[in-house]
């Protein structure tokens, strides 16, 4: 690499970590899947493991999260600041990965400059979930697979399977991969045990995991959130991996058209270059392993699982829009995407954060001693908990179970506290409701009976197509029967 490239790879890397850590901890409220991960870290040890078996991912992350939070404190900064530096060092390894297809330093330096803005990977660096980790090691396993590095590509493998139950989904596209790699090297046998026994430490590493995750599979087979796959979900599962929820409502469908057009342009000029067309067709694997698993057996697709692709996706990019093109159709290009992700980039920053999470409704709450916050839903509990966690917090008994809600195992593993309100000593309770389209009719209805027996008066109250918030301040006073 020379001086410039060098300069300039450090330059991109820079401006990337200055994207993910503007505003990190200050502008975005937790939502209810970094508060669990904020519950998850702050138990102890045994608890914590128990409640990542309990739900639908491995214990990896959540473990890192464990002991940083010791270190660095439970602040928003700190708890998200792992996945922001992960996602930043995925700039690099852009870089990497182009230069290991053997593309010229300038479509090198575009495709890091692209993982860099990239809207969708700034908003995973932003978020504590596992997705920005998973990013990292799925294409570290890219890049060994296709430098031939075996043990980093066995270590890649073993962390991506501790880290999320989607890796095992990339497994297949990586190891073609590496074996189309495998069998034009001049030393094919050595590197044919070498990868042999990758696979082989990857796979023994992550077995003890089998066990729990037929578990959490059961579970995800007896109905998740998740929706069927459809022509339409494909397509957006490769929106979401580009721009994620930062063009809004009012310019998504411009965004759509601009992403899918980009696509179809950089997949047609791809067949011209060797390297590019071992991407394409990684990233046609990448897709339609969950896709085919979906319609053999449950709805696995999902499109935050997808993310390690967006890194391919870049370097496609990059070659499409840089490589063999006169000055002026780069200038074109150049006018029409880079304005677009850089007013992503902006958005995100005006509109993102109040789309993340419901926190903002306990501002209506006016806690006092002898005051319960009394849960209809996990949903609310969770998020409640990041932000008071000192207040007495109760979930409303159910005989249902919402669409994706916590399993019982996680629930015991929190310490979650059931049980009827006339059965707990309160001054005032504040039930907290947040319905959804998950959130079962008969919940609903257990909300309303319960609001029937005391006197009670609406604090807050949203309504819309989609959701239902409230916020109910309720007296100890129960009403007797007849009582309107």
């Amino acid at each position: 690499m020379t001086t410039f490239r060098w300069r300039a790879l450090i330059g991109i890397t820079g401006f990337g970590l200055a994207l993910r850590l503007l505003l990190l901890g200050n502008a975005q409220l937790l939502w209810y899947d970094e508060a669990g991960s904020l519950w998850m870290a702050t138990l102890p040890w045994e608890r914590m493991i128990a409640a990542t078996a309990g739900d639908t991912h491995p214990p990896l992350y959540i473990a890192l999260l464990w002991a940083w939070l010791r270190i660095a404190g439970d602040s928003a900064f700190a708890l998200r600041l792992p996945s922001a530096l992960a996602s930043a060092l995925c700039i690099p390894l852009t870089y990497a990965i182009a230069r290991q297809l053997r593309l010229t330093g300038p479509v090198c330096l575009a495709a890091a400059f692209l993982a860099a803005v990239l809207p969708a990977q700034i908003y995973y660096a932003q978020e504590a979930r596992m997705y920005s980790l998973l990013t990292l090691e799925i294409n570290l396993a890219l890049y060994a697979a296709l430098s031939r590095r075996w043990p980093l590509f066995g270590l890649a493998l073993a962390a991506g399977y501790w880290t999320h139950n989607y890796s095992l989904l990339f497994a297949a596209p990586l190891n073609l991969v590496a074996l189309a790699g495998l069998w034009r090297a001049p030393d094919r046998r050595w590197n044919l045990i070498g990868w042999l026994w990758a696979n082989a430490i990857a796979f023994g590493a992550w077995l003890p995991w089998l066990s729990v995750l037929a578990g959490q599979m059961r579970d995800v087979a007896a109905g998740y959130w998740l929706q069927p796959v459809t022509p339409g979900a494909v397509l957006y599962a490769l929106y979401m991996i580009v721009w994620a929820f930062t063009p809004g409502p009012a310019l998504q469908a411009h965004a759509a058209w601009l992403v899918f057009g980009a696509l179809a342009f950089a997949i047609w000029r791809a067949w011209r270059e060797p390297g590019v067309r071992v991407v394409c067709g990684y990233l046609a694997l990448a897709v339609s392993v969950p896709v085919g698993v979906s319609l053999a057996w449950s709805p696995v697709l999902l499109f935050r699982g997808l993310l390690p692709a967006s890194i391919p996706i870049c370097i496609v990019f990059a070659w499409a829009f840089v490589s063999g093109l006169s000055t002026r159709r780069q200038a074109i290009i150049q006018l029409l995407i880079l304005p677009a992700l850089l007013m992503a980039d902006v958005l995100y920053y005006l509109q993102v954060p109040d789309q993340k999470g419901d926190a903002a409704i306990f501002q209506y709450v006016d806690f006092r001693p002898g005051d319960i916050l009394y849960h209809a839903n996990d949903g609310s509990l969770q998020i409640a908990r990041a932000y008071a966690p000192t207040w007495p917090h109760y979930e409303l008994p159910a005989t249902w179970r919402d669409v994706g809600a916590l399993s019982p195992a996680t629930r015991a593993a929190y310490g979650v506290q059931i049980a009827p309100l006339e059965s707990l000593a309160w001054r005032r309770a504040w039930l907290i409701y947040a319905a959804n389209p998950m959130t079962s009719a008969a919940e609903d209805q257990a909300v309303a009976d319960l609001l029937e027996q005391y006197v009670y008066e609406t604090i807050y109250e949203r309504r819309d197509s989609m959701t239902h918030q409230a916020v109910y301040l309720i007296w100890n006073y129960r009403l007797g029967p007849g009582v309107p």
